[in-house]
């Protein structure tokens, strides 16, 4: 049986929406959920003409998000 504890989460549409406006405001990350702040590893995809492409994820409450740059800063 697995360990749910250890499975992360995908967010929700609202929150996904939330963590955008974050991004989008240059606003630091945090996670929707319990305020904790979102740990990302970079750029996961794109770079040169293409939108980058971040992981996201928070560490207190286990859940994830893959999200395009909204912040409008692609070359």
């Amino acid at each position: 049986m697995s360990d749910t504890r250890n499975t992360p989460m995908n967010y929700d549409r609202d929150e996904i929406d939330q963590i955008r406006d974050m991004m989008a405001k240059g606003h630091p990350l945090v996670c929707p959920k319990c305020g904790d702040k979102l740990q990302h590893e970079g750029v996961v995809a794109g770079g040169g003409s293409q939108e980058n492409v971040w992981a996201l994820n928070c560490g207190q409450c286990n859940r994830t998000a893959i999200l395009r740059d909204v912040t409008g800063e692609r070359q």
